[in-house]
């Protein structure tokens, strides 16, 4: 995984997405909080995981996303409040929760990324 450039397409959402309605659509801005915290959850990811995709979402929180396929996705989402908010598809099997995120990303939610990927 390349954390650097992970943590450049952290700094490019707050540039583009700090302001209201920067989709044309009425999205809400990205917050300080929203990027700090996205860029402590990148910090916190195991080096040896596969690179997500990085998007920010029209409520002003920033998403992550593992893919391998139709059927195996994985997207952990952060908001500047200490909590991941997440989301998979294993097959036919769907999850979602939510872990409280104090600068350690917890271990179930790299359990569930590694499983896309077996």
């Amino acid at each position: 995984m390349n954390k650097q450039a992970l943590l450049k397409d952290i700094i490019e959402i707050k540039r583009d997405c700090y302001y209201a309605n920067w989709d044309g659509y009425s999205a809400s801005p990205i917050s300080d909080e929203s990027c700090n915290e996205a860029s402590i959850f990148i910090r916190g990811l195991s080096s040896d995981l596969p690179q997500p995709e990085v998007f920010v979402d029209p409520y002003g929180t920033i998403s992550f996303e593992w893919r391998k396929g139709k059927k195996k996705v994985f997207i952990a989402n952060v908001a500047g409040e200490n909590k991941i908010i997440y989301m998979g598809i294993f097959g036919d099997k769907k999850i979602h929760g939510l872990e409280l995120f104090f600068r350690h990303v917890p271990i179930k939610v790299t359990n569930y990324i590694r499983r896309i990927y077996k």
